[in-house]
C-alpha cells in the first residue's frame, strides 16, 4: 500500500513538473508571434509534456518527444500567421532524432526504419501533391508541409507515417469544417500535422508506429 502511494505521488509530481516545464516551453515556442497565442500555447505544450511523461515515463524518449512537440507547436503557429514553416524546424526535428538515437536499444533497426519512413512518406506526399495540383490546377501542399511529413517519417517509420498522414488529413477536414473554410481556399496544414503527430506518438494500438514499440 505504501509503495502504491509512493508511486502515485511520484507520478503526480512528475506530471505536474512536466506540465510546468511544457507551459514555459510553450511561451518560447510562440515567441515573436502574436502575444494572444501565448496562453493557448502554454496549455497545449504543458498538456503534451504531461501526456508524454505518462506515456513514456521520465526517459530519453520522453525528452525527445517533448522537444519534437515544441518544434511542431512553433511550426503550427508559424503556418497560421505567415503560411510558412521555417527550415530550422525541419532541421531541428531531424537533429533531435539523431541526437537521441544512441539511447535506443535497437539503434540500427530504428535508424534504418526511420530513413525508410522519411523517404517513403516524403516521396508519397510529394507525388500526391503533384497529382492534386495536376488535377485541380491549384497548389495543394506546400513544400514546408511535405518536408515536415518527411521528417516525421524518421520518428514513426513507414507504417506509423501512414497512420500519421491519415490522422492529419482527418484533423484537417475537421478544422476546415469548424472554420467554414471553402474549397480552393488556402489552408494552413501544419496545425493538423502537429495534432496528427501527437496522436500517433500517444497511440497504444499501433506498436509499429513509434520506435518499434
Amino acid at each position: 500500500m505504501a509503495w502504491y502511494a509512493w508511486r502515485t505521488l511520484t507520478a503526480a509530481i512528475s506530471v505536474t513538473a512536466a506540465f510546468c516545464v511544457g507551459a514555459a516551453a510553450g511561451v518560447g515556442a510562440v515567441w515573436g508571434f502574436s502575444p494572444c497565442r501565448q496562453p493557448f500555447a502554454m496549455l497545449i505544450c504543458g498538456a503534451e509534456y504531461a501526456f508524454a511523461v505518462l506515456r513514456f515515463g521520465v526517459t530519453p524518449r520522453c525528452l525527445n518527444m517533448c522537444i519534437l512537440f515544441r518544434l511542431l507547436l512553433r511550426a503550427a503557429v508559424s503556418d497560421l500567421e505567415t503560411t510558412e514553416i521555417p527550415d530550422d524546424i525541419h532541421l531541428g526535428a531531424a537533429s533531435c532524432f539523431l541526437a537521441f538515437l544512441p539511447f535506443e536499444p535497437h539503434m540500427p533497426f530504428i535508424l534504418a526504419r526511420g530513413i525508410l519512413g522519411a523517404f517513403v512518406i516524403g516521396l508519397a506526399m510529394l507525388f500526391l501533391s503533384w497529382l492534386a495540383e495536376a488535377i485541380t490546377g491549384r497548389e495543394s501542399l506546400g513544400g514546408g508541409d511535405i518536408k515536415l511529413f518527411s521528417v516525421l517519417g524518421l520518428y514513426f517509420g513507414p507504417v506509423g507515417g501512414d497512420f500519421l498522414v491519415t490522422v492529419s488529413c482527418a484533423v484537417g477536414l475537421v478544422f476546415c469544417a469548424l472554420n467554414g473554410i471553402e474549397k480552393g481556399t488556402a489552408f494552413p496544414f501544419a496545425p493538423s500535422i502537429a495534432v496528427g503527430a501527437f496522436i500517433t506518438a500517444m497511440a497504444d494500438t499501433a506498436p509499429a508506429a513509434f520506435f518499434g514499440l
